[in-house]
């Protein structure tokens, strides 16, 4: 069904293509079949890439002005060279003050994350220290935890609990060091470290400790890791805790599950595809 739907140009079908595609991914521990999942998609989003590029046209349809932010951003999230190598371009407009339309500029900061060192990490922290906007702060902030090299992993994490991250932001950082696969078991070990600063900064009340497990959880999708978060939390009680811990072992177990389930069928759809258009 998703292959027939290459063609397809109407953004309110992408949207929900693209929210099933990353829950499949969401499921997929395997890494060399996320590397052939990756081919797939990086073929499904071409035609539409190549469709609307990265430059708004006159008169265009207000759906093609919506949809071309999303096919960019599928296209660098799954390592397409080209779209990346544009990115990266634009990403230098950006940090040299050139304008950079605001709807492309996800695409051109993930770009910057996924495939960048020291010096794109320094140049991104610092335009988020000096920017106005709280909206473009936030996305800056989330930037930064895409990052895949380790260093910069634990300068982001370590960032979180800085006077540079409002107190209140925490949870950017860790919802989106979380969701970057490089970081995720790096994300999980400095939460267990820094458990005890968490709960003397959020354990008195609100909604944001109870947030922590449900972050975990939508990281992995092994049977290991839903024992390992349940015992965590089970193991430093908290009343904020409780109702979330079990929703985020069960949410890893059902991708566990799932994973288990449909494993071979994916393969195989996979090892087809492959051999009809490659």
């Amino acid at each position: 069904l998703v292959e027939s739907l290459r063609a397809e140009t109407d953004f309110t079908v992408w949207s929900a293509l693209t929210g099933g595609f990353g829950s499949l991914s969401a499921v997929v521990e395997d890494e060399a079949l996320r590397d052939r999942l990756g081919r797939f998609w990086r073929w499904l989003v071409a035609p539409n890439v190549a469709r609307l590029g990265w430059e708004a046209t006159a008169g265009e349809a207000t759906f093609d002005t919506l949809m071309r932010p999303l096919v960019l951003q599928q296209a660098v999230r799954f390592d397409d060279e080209a779209v990346t190598r544009e990115a990266l371009k634009r990403f230098e407009d950006f940090l040299a003050g050139r304008p950079l339309d605001p709807e492309v500029r996800p695409a051109a900061l993930s770009a910057a994350a996924r495939n960048g060192g020291a010096r794109e990490f320094e140049a991104i922290l610092e335009r988020y220290r000096t920017e106005k906007s709280p909206q473009l702060r936030m996305s800056l902030l989330g930037t930064l935890a895409r990052f895949r090299k380790p260093e910069l992993i634990d300068r982001c994490l370590e960032l979180g609990l800085s006077p540079d991250v409002r107190p209140q932001d925490i949870y950017i950082v860790l919802a989106w060091s979380f969701r970057n696969r490089n970081a995720r078991e790096r994300t999980w070990t400095w939460v267990k470290a820094q458990w005890g600063e968490f709960v003397k900064r959020y354990g008195d009340g609100g909604k944001m400790l109870d947030r922590f497990p449900l972050y975990a959880g939508m990281a992995f999708a092994t049977h290991q890791m839903a024992a390992e978060i349940g015992e965590f939390f089970t193991s430093h009680p908290h009343p904020s805790t409780e109702r979330t811990t079990s929703q985020a072992v069960e949410s890893v177990e059902l991708k566990a599950d799932w994973f288990d389930r449909d494993k071979d069928r994916i393969e195989a759809f996979l090892t087809s595809w492959k051999n009809t258009h490659e």
